[in-house]
């Protein structure tokens, strides 16, 4: 295998796609459960638990009145929002800089795409530093960066069309809406594309895999294809549950004290997960179930990778946490595990077999470049 063999998330329509977003979690959560029993009547909250989510505070963030204000850290490097809105600008939206500062821009701070811009650039910088370490051709990045913001695009209009159509609006577009849609693309969703350009670039192409090379990774990694975990999840918020900011003050202490509570509470042997999920989860979509989630598979887009990593890396009844998503902090209980279908390994089913390969690989390493590369959030 090449030298530059790395690891980390994969392009999966879904996935990386900013218009498939994944990651809502509130939406994704509830999608999750499938068709199970009545849920669980709740048990009476402690009074200590907080209770007007939409209440807690988080950093707030102006442009440009912050442009110099840090928002994350790579290689100890601090990130000002100021780079990068002059990198979006010069690579993805000319003149966006300038748009920020108006008052229209400004409104993009109550929502949560900031947050994410932040945790993509970041991403982006620290590919960036691997690439230049592994002395990796600017031509070859390149290619690797038009293909996904193509790829990209393409996959957020064919959600955008249905969308549409399901709303019973013809799906029609003129060229000059096109442009328009493309452009409003590389605005708000470009840095996912970026990002996952950069990665395709550090780790190998997998379209030229043979039988042989799909036979061992199947042997390998057999539940992949085909079989579910079921768990339960509680979560506490570290950000604002709206705009993804980080929490401050009082707000991030009585995150501390909540998460050191759950632990507490939480049996070594996890007989009362769902007990306590009931009691202290923030997700209250799931809390009053027991904070279960049924049929998630290995690659579930409807998730944050980090919950699923933890659950299929999990024995049936083990629990672990706290772990950190984009939306806050999560504590994981497998439950089960179900094997719904059988998978041969044929030409015909080898695509499926290179696109969760390259799931697994680039997941692997866009968590071992941020380690390595010391990637912090500090928005």
């Amino acid at each position: 295998m090449p030298s530059n063999v790395l690891s980390t998330r994969v392009r999966c329509g879904a996935t990386r796609r900013a218009a498939c977003k994944l990651f809502l979690v509130h939406a994704a959560l509830a999608t999750c459960v499938g068709a199970q029993e009545p849920p669980a009547k709740a048990e009476k909250t402690t009074p200590e638990l907080r209770r007007d989510l939409s209440a807690l505070t988080g950093i707030e963030l102006r442009y440009p009145r912050d442009k110099d204000k840090a928002v994350a850290k790579v290689d100890e490097r601090e990130i000002t929002l100021g780079e990068m809105a002059r990198y979006m600008d010069e690579h993805l939206s000319p003149g966006f800089a300038g748009f920020l500062a108006t008052p229209a821009g400004n409104l993009y701070f109550d929502k949560r795409q900031p947050a994410d811009w932040i945790r993509q650039y970041a991403d982006i910088v620290a590919l960036q530093a691997e690439a230049r370490a592994r002395e990796v051709p600017q031509e070859a990045v390149d290619a690797r960066l038009e293909q996904a913001a193509e790829g990209g695009f393409e996959a957020w209009l064919a959600h955008y069309r249905q969308q549409r159509e399901d709303q019973g609006v013809k799906s029609d577009l003129t060229d000059e809406r096109k442009a328009n849609l493309r452009a409003r693309h590389r605005r708000e969703f470009g840095l996912a594309d970026q990002r996952q350009g950069w990665l395709d670039a550090l780790t190998p192409d997998l379209d030229r895999i043979g039988l042989d090379a799909a036979h061992y990774f199947y042997r390998e990694n057999p539940r992949y294809f085909g079989g579910v975990v079921h768990l339960a999840h509680i979560l506490v918020y570290d950000r604002q549950p709206v705009s993804g900011q980080l929490l401050v003050d009082a707000d991030r202490r009585e995150t501390t004290r909540l998460l050191a509570e759950v632990k507490a509470r939480l049996a070594p042997d996890g007989s009362n997960f769902e007990d306590v999920a009931r009691l202290m989860s923030e997700d209250r979509r799931t809390a009053n179930r027991g904070g279960i989630l049924r049929n998630v598979s290995r690659f579930d887009p409807r998730l944050p990778p980090s919950v699923t990593r933890a659950a299929w890396e999990l024995r049936d009844g083990e629990w672990t946490g706290p772990i950190e998503s984009p939306y806050g902090q999560h504590f994981v209980k497998r439950l089960s595990y179900t094997h719904y279908a059988f998978f041969l390994v044929t030409e015909s089913t080898l695509p499926k077999v290179r696109d969760i390969m390259r799931r697994k690989m680039q997941e692997d390493a866009m968590l071992d470049i941020r380690r390595r590369h010391r990637v912090t959030l500090l928005y």
